[in-house]
């Protein structure tokens, strides 16, 4: 894999520098090569070498055309920004993920070139997963208080952390299915190390939200356990795994959820959020408008000394871009699920690359699900999730096209 990545064109290893800078964060454990933007450079430099990549393609995918809608939505909603310097302060936050969708689309075009991406978006996150699992079980299984945080970045706040195991413990999934009993002892050990150090991370990070998005994926991966003993086996040993070490503090904290105060805040955040979008229902306040409305309107409703975002990415979306905004999100969501549906379907089973790619599409999926469901108490649309996800699977299912022709 290394001999090939080298015999890539340049744009190839342009956006596997980017992934590999955004996720591993090398920047962040040398502070010494901190001295230029190296994300954006790389995303940068991958679409202009892009141009000479004989490899690269331009392809227009349904997701292209959601996401292509959803940007102009957001762009139409500077004309009615409840704040406007909010708009403008935040607006990069969501740009950049059109551009790093097109970018990876773009790019990543070919099974090598697939397969060798993922394994680094792997890699990044074993090493995440690694890392804060060993803070975890050095503290002695202790309930650290959201203080499990990952490197600066994206993934640095405890709950975000979470999250991003979900994506990583899905992949995993996804991953054993596909190889593991085709791997050496060391290929089998590192999957099983993956499955096990983001299960130890979502249980230190203390997000609740994530550990019931946790269970939720176990659930639905060993929902036809019953017919197959051994993966019954698997997930009972998974989720008494799970019970075993969960720090006694947070069992507590499991019975406070509705009542406590975290708890309520956020309902009073999507209480009003439901309120922002029935008065604002066809474009809602602008984007990143609900900090500055809800200070204004809402001011009795603050438990905390500032005001945090709804707290659920759905109302996040409905009362930044009203309901045209929500309808394309959602849109944007159901795609890639429904894109990838032909390969799990009966006839597709027989064809050598769909048998190796369908596992992990499945894998991407549960992490995709598992996002939906933590993001129910979190505001993430605009933290990577979702859009590299939506990237990966694009991708996959370019370079791993259906005989048929039904995935386009």
């Amino acid at each position: 894999m290394w001999s090939y990545f080298w015999h890539e064109h340049p744009a190839f290893w342009c956006i596997c520098g980017y992934l590999f800078f955004e996720y591993f964060r090398p920047q962040s454990i040398y502070p010494m090569i901190d001295f230029l933007p190296w994300t954006k450079l790389f995303l940068v430099l991958s679409l202009v070498l892009s141009v000479v990549d004989g490899k690269a393609q331009a392809k227009f995918s349904t997701s292209h055309f959601i996401l292509l809608l959803l940007t102009l939505w957001v762009f139409l909603s500077y004309s009615y920004a409840y704040d406007k310097a909010f708009y403008q302060a935040h607006i990069i936050d969501y740009l950049q993920w059109p551009i790093i969708f097109i970018a990876i689309t773009r790019v990543v075009s070919t099974k090598e070139r697939f397969y060798v991406f993922l394994m680094i978006f792997f890699v990044c996150n074993l090493k995440l997963s690694i890392g804060t699992a060993k803070i975890w079980l050095m503290s002695g299984f202790a309930n650290m208080g959201g203080n499990l945080n990952g490197p600066a970045g994206f993934f640095q706040n405890s709950g975000e952390l979470a999250i991003e195991m979900l994506i990583m413990f899905g992949l995993s999934l996804g991953l054993y299915k596909a190889y593991f009993n085709n791997e050496p002892r060391f290929g089998k050990f590192i999957i099983l190390l993956a499955i096990g150090t983001s299960i130890a991370t979502l249980i230190g990070a203390g997000s609740r939200g994530s550990q019931i998005a946790l269970i939720f994926i176990v659930l639905i991966w060993f929902r036809s356990a019953l017919l197959k003993p051994t993966q019954l086996i698997f997930g009972a040993i998974i989720i008494l795994i799970i019970w075993l070490n969960f720090p006694e503090a947070q069992k507590a904290r499991f019975s406070t959820i509705g009542t406590d105060r975290p708890s309520l805040q956020r309902q009073l955040y999507w209480q009003n959020g439901y309120e922002i979008i029935r008065s604002h229902p066809i474009g809602g306040v602008g984007f990143y408008g609900y900090i500055p409305y809800y200070y204004d309107h809402f001011p009795d409703d603050m438990l905390y000394a500032s005001v945090g975002l709804p707290h659920n990415i759905f109302i996040q979306v409905g009362t930044d871009l009203g309901l045209v905004g929500l309808l394309l999100y959602c849109a944007l969501i159901l795609a890639p699920l429904l894109k990838t549906r032909p390969y799990f379907a009966a006839h597709a089973k027989g064809s050598a690359p769909i048998r190796v790619i369908r596992p992990i599409l499945a894998g991407l999926n549960y992490g995709f699900v598992g996002f939906l469901v933590a993001g129910q108490f979190v505001s993430v649309v605009y933290y990577p999730y979702m859009w590299i996800y939506l990237a990966l699977t694009v991708s996959a299912t370019g370079a791993f096209p259906l005989p048929s022709g039904r995935a386009r």
